[in-house]
């Protein structure tokens, strides 16, 4: 599918995606650890937590794809600011669907 009929099927279906468990603008750790913890349970992700906050909150990695291109994903820098943060999930939960498989597929091989 060329790149730009795939955006638009993308933006179309983008409901199916859409994580609906980070819809309020302030959402707590212990809401992403769950969706984290949900997302180990499938073989696609490897996850570590890399370290502690200041708090003593986990800090998570999550790895996806076989590539060699290396592409950082970084959510959550400031805690106020979580628009990122849903845009991962949705993200992850596109990677994990039915949907799109050969170019989900392509995407994996190379990142």
């Amino acid at each position: 599918m060329n790149t730009n009929i795939f955006i638009e099927e993308l933006e179309k279906h983008y409901n199916k995606f859409k994580e609906t468990n980070l819809i309020h603008r302030r959402f707590k750790h212990k809401d992403v650890a769950d969706l984290i913890n949900k997302l180990d349970e499938h073989p696609l992700f490897k996850i570590s937590e890399l370290g502690k906050s200041t708090e003593g909150r986990e800090i998570y990695l999550i790895k996806a794809g076989t590539g060699k291109i290396k592409v950082l994903l970084w959510s959550q820098m400031h805690g106020n600011e979580p628009t990122a943060t849903a845009a991962l999930f949705d993200l992850f939960n596109l990677l994990v669907s039915d949907s799109f498989q050969f170019e989900i597929k392509n995407i994996l091989d190379k990142i």
